[in-house]
């Protein structure tokens, strides 16, 4: 698949080579999020040393690095293949490259984390060579690793050799929605939700997963079929993070199946919920879990301490869900049984990824300034447990101006009817935020358009005079349904 996407990380990179002086950018994220190819595109026109580490021994790291350097620079003999030089040796004889004053030097070096692995005091043996000799030369070093932990204490944490060197840093993230619907898909916001909620924003996940065919089909050949690309790719993800323990996978199938409440999910897997901390804190450092927070109503008062944990990869959510319950049937063969037991949940599953697929709508438009009024905060609002207390989808808020926008996201088959307004309405009286001089409005998303009851009562305006109801059905603002 030919590079798209990643215009801002792009014209970050491209803002840094072009400052003045040496520049030291650091590149981290989850496997296979695209960290590589972002810096092969970056770096294809410019003057560069890319090496790519991997799990070998120091000696064998040295060697190959210096091979590599030797390969791509046959005109800067400074070394030769008879000996092999030492970590400060070899850093010095590379940014030798380094002497156009006229063309800057990248200096790419990915799966950093293997360096620190092979030879720990590798970040103390860079900082002195940063500090001694490449902060003074025409260069551009980047570290890329994909151990975000190991990355943060290697180069980012106040106690790493290389702490204050670094003049920029990128946290690669997976594709949001809304990336992956104006990049990767021609097709409608319905169709792009529904691919969305089974490759996720990876963009390996992606280009397996395809569009050719019916999305049942592919899932059948791609995700169940054991000798496919995407059949056991989490399974060999949490091996290589080590974690492949079954706590973590417990965890995260009692997520992806509704359990969301860390009580919840210690009861679920028959653990003390005094001993998930250290297991759910590693999870959300690696990207694989995110904990969610009610928005907060007063900026003045700290959020809850408590939340709830969802699956934040949606390849991940429908794997743990679909997949791995099912591993039984599908080692005897039986994938046709487990695509059936897919289809007959598969809309409950994709209405939770309609939910983050509208708030990204709603983010996105909030931006541009696409709708009638400005937002300050978008984000999810509950009280108490959001399946035994009140839940609004989507809350957005303006402390200055009073404006208030909540929604409702319905992935159902049948038009949606005036009696989910209403509803809405009510939920809206249970949220404390400027009771006395807020402007609320209403905005409903709908996977099969409206009834026309609904429909006329968005075209009127309110009691104030102004029109207060947002009708989006796929992805457009709608006011009918022809």
């Amino acid at each position: 698949m030919d590079f798209v996407g990643r215009e801002q990380e792009l014209s970050f990179l491209e803002r840094e080579y072009n400052a003045p002086g040496a520049r030291f950018v650091v590149i981290y994220g989850r496997r296979q999020v695209g960290k590589s190819s972002l810096i092969t595109e970056f770096i294809r026109d410019k003057p560069h040393f890319y090496h790519a580490a991997d799990t070998r021994l120091d000696l064998q790291q040295r060697t190959a690095m210096r091979d590599r350097w030797l390969d791509d620079h046959p005109a800067i003999q400074t070394m030769n293949r008879n000996s092999v030089p030492d970590w400060a040796l070899l850093l010095y004889h590379i940014g030798t490259g380094a002497e156009d004053p006229g063309r800057k030097l990248v200096i790419a070096l990915d799966e950093f984390q293997y360096l620190v692995q092979s030879e720990p005091a590798f970040s103390s043996l860079l900082q002195t060579q940063w500090d001694t000799d490449w902060r003074h030369r025409n260069l551009m070093l980047i570290l890329c690793g994909s151990h975000e932990g190991m990355v943060h204490d290697a180069v980012l944490s106040y106690e790493s050799p290389l702490y204050g060197r670094r003049t920029g840093q990128i946290r690669l993230l997976p594709f949001s929605f809304t990336d992956y619907w104006r990049v990767f898909a021609p097709l409608s916001f319905n169709a792009a939700v529904e691919n969305f909620a089974v490759s996720g924003g990876m963009p390996r996940y992606i280009t397996a997963l395809g569009l050719g065919g019916t999305l049942w089909d592919r899932i059948h050949a791609q995700i169940l079929d054991p000798r496919a690309l995407l059949h056991d790719e989490p399974r060999f993800v949490l091996n290589a993070d080590r974690i492949g323990g079954p706590s973590y996978f417990s965890i995260l199938e009692a997520v992806a199946t509704g359990r969301h409440r860390q009580t919840d999910i210690a009861s679920t897997i028959g653990q003390p919920v005094n001993t998930l901390s250290p297991y759910l804190g590693r999870l959300v450092s690696l990207g694989l879990l995110e904990r969610r927070l009610p928005l907060s109503l007063n900026r003045a008062q700290p959020r809850l301490r408590s939340g709830l944990y969802y699956l934040s990869d949606p390849f991940f959510a429908f794997w743990f869900r679909f997949v791995w319950p099912n591993s039984t049937l599908i080692e005897l063969g039986q994938m046709d049984a487990v695509l059936r037991r897919i289809q007959a949940g598969f809309d409950e599953y994709v209405s939770l990824q309609f939910e983050r697929a509208c708030l990204a709508w709603v983010i996105q438009a909030a931006a541009q300034g696409d709708l009638p009024f400005s937002l300050e905060q978008v984000g999810r609002w509950w009280r108490g447990h959001p399946t035994s207390s009140v839940e609004i989808d989507i809350l957005g808020l303006n402390d200055s101006t009073g404006d208030m926008l909540l929604g409702e996201c319905k992935w159902v088959r049948q038009p949606v009817g005036i009696d989910v307004l209403h509803a809405l309405y009510d939920k809206s009286l249970q949220v404390p935020w400027r009771l006395k001089d807020r402007r609320p409005r209403f905005a409903i998303f709908s996977r099969s358009c409206f009834h026309p009851d609904l429909l006329a009562r968005a075209a009127r305006p309110n009691a104030s005079g102004w029109r207060d109801v947002l009708l989006v059905h796929d992805g457009r603002v709608v006011q009918d349904c022809e």
